[in-house]
């Protein structure tokens, strides 16, 4: 049993609680809320969806890995790299840079991104969940960021009474396209007309 000390908190979802290992501050862990309807299992999803990107397309290095489920004393958890700057701080998300763009290079920020987004699209990786929330900057030893997706439910998120989205490809790039395309629209409209 892992005990979870709330000074550990970091962030929260619609569905989850974020915490740092108490053991490793190299990962998170995932934490079902008691208000997370109860026909819906998003830790498990998000480990299942995991897997399957592991299967078709390897460990990839802007996708946040999964280590697998810990019982804790809030309940069962999702363990996850906990992503970091190369100063050892967490690394932001991209929704900081709408509410503080003076503090990042916009533009590139915004290629970053749009490479991150045009490689997620080119290997049609099922990741229908493109919230600047859960998308981390991560800063290297020069400052450079590097997109990491941190939210994996993919097919779980994809909102379709129908998840042809989930079943045939050509679909899934289409709305990949476009969910890229909002995102981007997203990061044109609040960071760089805020920065003007």
């Amino acid at each position: 049993m892992t005990l979870i000390d709330p000074e550990l908190h970091i962030g929260s979802g619609r569905m989850r609680d974020c915490y740092i290992h108490p053991d490793r501050p190299d990962r998170i862990i995932k934490i079902q809320r008691a208000d997370c309807p109860e026909h819906l299992d998003p830790k498990r999803a998000e480990w299942n969806h995991w897997q399957d990107i592991r299967d078709r397309h390897g460990e990839l290095p802007m996708i946040s890995a999964c280590c697998g489920m810990v019982e804790t004393s809030l309940g069962q958890g999702l363990v996850m790299a906990c992503i970091r700057d190369a100063d050892g701080s967490l690394s932001s998300p991209l929704s900081s840079v709408f509410e503080e763009p003076e503090a990042w290079d916009l533009s590139e920020v915004r290629l970053k991104v749009e490479l991150f987004l045009a490689f997620i699209v080119w290997r049609n990786i099922r990741l229908f969940d493109l919230n600047p929330g859960n998308i981390l900057l991560r800063k290297d030893e020069q400052q450079t960021v590097r997109p990491v997706a941190i939210d994996l439910k993919g097919p779980f998120d994809n909102h379709e009474t129908l998840p042809i989205s989930s079943w045939f490809p050509w679909f899934s790039r289409r709305k990949l396209i476009r969910r890229s395309k909002r995102l981007l629209d997203l990061i044109d409209e609040k960071a760089f007309k805020k920065a003007a």
